[in-house]
């Protein structure tokens, strides 16, 4: 177990500094391209900060996939309601911890404690699906960023011969 949480924290680790490393990228784009104005390094390291990640993230993560659709000539209104299922999904699952928590915590109804705990053989079964949702959501997301970056790039290339043919 303690070779699995290690490898756990690793992961974990990569996959924060990933989401990182992806809004710093979006906003260097953006910037660079002048498709909107961008914002300071300082507010996206500040948006992964605990409580911050769950309102300012989203909303940076959200104005940079506005600006890169509207750039190429994309609707904007799929990726951004997976930006917002992907926000709802991490404060609902919060939420659920932290009162779940509270409750088994300072309960002083024996039943409803005991009804937890019987419910808490369940959690490892209801994380996974959590988890796998989360990944199935985010997956579909960045092919549909791909898709906008790959067909962006084409439109480039095609601009570029159609100016040598001339």
């Amino acid at each position: 177990m303690k070779q699995e949480i290690r490898i756990h924290w690793w992961i974990d680790l990569l996959d924060y500094l990933g989401k990182i490393a992806f809004l710093l990228i979006c906003n260097a784009f953006v910037r660079r391209n002048g498709l909107a104005k961008g914002y300071h390094f300082l507010i996206v390291i500040l948006g992964f900060a605990p409580i911050a990640y769950w309102f300012l993230s989203f909303m940076i993560w959200r104005k940079l996939n506005r600006a890169i659709a509207i750039n190429s000539g994309k609707n904007f209104i799929k990726s951004d309601r997976k930006i917002v299922f992907i926000w709802v999904l991490i404060i609902l699952m919060t939420l659920f911890q932290v009162s779940y928590s509270l409750l088994e915590t300072f309960s002083n109804t024996p039943e409803l404690v005991s009804t937890l705990t019987y419910y808490r053989n369940y959690q490892f079964i209801a994380k996974s699906l959590y988890i796998l949702l989360f990944s199935v959501v985010y997956l579909l997301y960045f092919i549909d960023f791909r898709k906008i970056t790959t067909n962006q790039k084409k439109e480039v290339i095609e601009l570029e011969h159609q100016l040598i043919d001339n």
